[in-house]
């Protein structure tokens, strides 16, 4: 697929296929929490969390989620540096966004750039469900040049094995 100029509409998965997480949901059990969030702009790292899940955002060295995990029972969903489209991180753009609402609510709006593709990246919380985090990307091409994206690939990663061994999380046990 190829994308023409300073499109302001973003690229959608059904353009780019299953690899592209637009709108990735985590949910699970069911007890109402208030969700946090905060960020520590000395070491970068941006933490949202809602009941029993936690996401950690490291922002020092460009956007990389690198943590998506399930505090109570220590399953790690996510354990590796995101994936970006040629293997970089993006550059922030600005400071991360933190809304938290009185109604329980939290949400952190990242603005980045990777070459021509401008990314906007949100997590956020609904105060309604618990224990889900919610991700929405939206990737633009800023330049002029039309982008080749068959390949394009973006989404959290999970190791599975370290070297002939399944790790805890992929093995069941």
């Amino acid at each position: 697929m190829r994308v023409k100029g300073n499109g302001a509409a973003a690229i959608t998965s059904g353009m780019l296929g299953l690899a592209l997480m637009i709108s990735q949901a985590f949910a699970f059990a069911a007890f109402a929490s208030e969700a946090a969030v905060s960020y520590d702009q000395a070491s970068g790292r941006v933490q949202l969390t809602n009941g029993r899940l936690e996401l950690r955002v490291e922002t020092r060295n460009g956007l990389n989620p690198t943590t998506l995990r399930d505090t109570r029972a220590g399953t790690a969903y996510a354990d590796s540096d995101y994936v970006w489209p040629g293997g970089g991180r993006p550059a922030l753009s600005s400071p991360p966004e933190i809304l938290q609402s009185a109604g329980g609510a939290a949400s952190v709006r990242f603005r980045a750039q990777l070459g021509s593709l401008g990314i906007t990246q949100l997590f956020s919380t609904r105060p309604d469900i618990a224990d889900a985090i919610s991700e929405t990307v939206t990737v633009a091409n800023t330049g002029s040049n039309r982008l080749a994206t068959a390949d394009f690939r973006i989404g959290f990663a999970k190791t599975v094995r370290e070297g002939d061994t399944w790790t805890r999380d992929a093995d069941g046990e």
